[in-house]
């Protein structure tokens, strides 16, 4: 494929106190085999207190000759926090590229990543979204993100761990493509989510809109993320938001049967586990009760999670 028939494709990222790991992710975004001609990068610092206002700025003016299409540095003067952030820059790209390549500011992707995957768009036009294979950023023998799969009937989340490539029904968003006519007929994602699930709610409207949901094996991309230390705060919004998942994209019968296992067997599943920890286990307890509560009463957006 020449360049002249090679598609735009914006490379956003959000970051917010993490300068350093968004300097390793920035190198590797600019170590891309793709035509720079075709690139445009987008960061937007979401208030950041550390060194990403002085530092990634003369990063970026220092390689700005580099030949990229355009390089764009946006300071948000609050906390937007990273669905809301991501959403303000699909907004800005959608109508200038034909591809949305979304990044986390922890990840680092190989150098012929958005080749790879762009070039898989262009000859599978029916395709919406396609991510790749993930593994640990200081284990890379570990994986860490797989194509994922929804129960059609009570909403849980099934992975493969498979070495082929595959269509499945979402794929993290830590570092994706997305068609931007399908970001565009589907809203892109929904800032009501804050955070969790974000990207499970817009494959799932992908796919509605006709367009598959695809893992590729054979490109690996590596993520900077610990599982061992889980956060109060993030555990209240992945059960609160599994609500929304299931308003916004069951119906029928389907939607109130996801509704009642949720309710009945997901909570008091989360209850006993919660019980069973030997630190924090009663303000994990009152999290828990407020996440359900939250979401059954339809709460959405950011929460304070102070009087927990």
């Amino acid at each position: 494929m020449n360049n002249n028939s090679r598609p735009t494709v914006a490379v956003l990222i959000s970051t917010h106190n993490r300068c350093n790991m968004l300097m390793r992710s920035l190198d590797s975004v600019f170590k891309q085999d793709y035509p720079k001609e075709l690139l445009s990068l987008w960061i937007l610092d979401d208030a950041s207190t550390d060194e990403t206002a002085t530092r990634i700025p003369a990063y970026i003016n220092k390689i700005k000759d580099v030949g990229w299409r355009n390089l764009n540095y946006i300071r948000s003067s609050h906390n937007l926090h990273i669905v809301a952030a991501r959403h303000r820059l699909e907004e800005l790209t959608i109508p200038e590229n034909k591809y949305i390549a979304v990044m986390d500011d922890d990840v680092v992707i190989p150098q012929n990543a958005i080749s790879l995957l762009a070039g898989f768009m262009e000859r599978h036009h029916d395709v919406g979204i396609v991510g790749p294979r993930f593994v640990l950023y200081n284990n890379p023998d570990t994986g860490c993100h797989y194509p994922n799969f929804v129960n059609s009937w009570t909403c849980q989340y099934t992975y493969k761990d498979v070495t082929k490539t595959m269509e499945c029904d979402w794929v993290i968003n830590a570092f994706c493509l997305f068609r931007s006519k399908a970001l565009k007929e589907s809203g892109g994602l929904d800032p009501r989510f804050y955070t969790c699930h974000e990207e499970v709610d817009l494959s799932l409207r992908t796919k509605k809109l006709g367009y598959k949901v695809m893992f590729r094996h054979d490109v690996i991309a590596k993520h900077d993320i610990d599982f061992s230390i889980p956060k109060l705060d993030r555990q209240y919004y992945l059960y609160r938001n599994k609500f929304l998942v299931i308003k916004k994209n069951f119906t029928g019968i389907h939607k109130w049967v996801a509704l009642l296992f949720l309710i009945s067997v997901s909570f008091p599943k989360a209850m006993w586990n919660s019980m069973k920890l030997q630190e924090n286990g009663f303000s994990n307890l009152r999290m828990i009760i407020r996440a359900f509560m939250d979401g059954i009463l339809n709460r959405w957006g950011s929460s304070s999670l102070k009087r927990l």
